[in-house]
């Protein structure tokens, strides 16, 4: 556990969390909650990094159309700014497509803090 830990704070990609459970991971099972390992989960930022079919599923579970919806948000492209952390993991997906449209990668290597929130037990 700590080794993943350090792993994910050595990351600059932005977009992610750690879980310390799986609720449910394409093609993969869920753990009995509050249990499993922790593991590092991102936001996808190019198309090829995801599982073959997950979009897909994903699409016909929720009536949605991924193609839809991107020519929907086109004319967002230009609020997009550049971000740091956008290229972070391209060297484990090198068969992605570039990113999409507006989404750029500011080249800052540096790790920042994240804020960080503790939940208290209750009284």
């Amino acid at each position: 556990m700590t080794r993943g830990l350090a792993r994910w704070r050595e990351d600059t990609g932005y977009g992610k969390t750690c879980h310390f459970w799986k609720t449910g991971v394409y093609g993969q099972h869920a753990d009995a909650l509050p249990l499993g390992a922790p593991h590092l989960a991102w936001s996808f930022k190019r198309d090829g990094e995801e599982k073959r079919g997950m979009v897909e599923a994903r699409d016909k579970r929720l009536d949605l159309n991924t193609r839809d919806a991107r020519k929907d948000r086109a004319n967002l492209t230009s609020l997009a700014r550049p971000q740091g952390g956008v290229d972070a993991m391209k060297s484990f997906f090198p068969n992605a497509a570039p990113p999409p449209p507006g989404v750029q990668d500011n080249g800052d290597k540096i790790p920042h803090a994240m804020p960080t929130i503790m939940m208290k037990p209750p009284r």
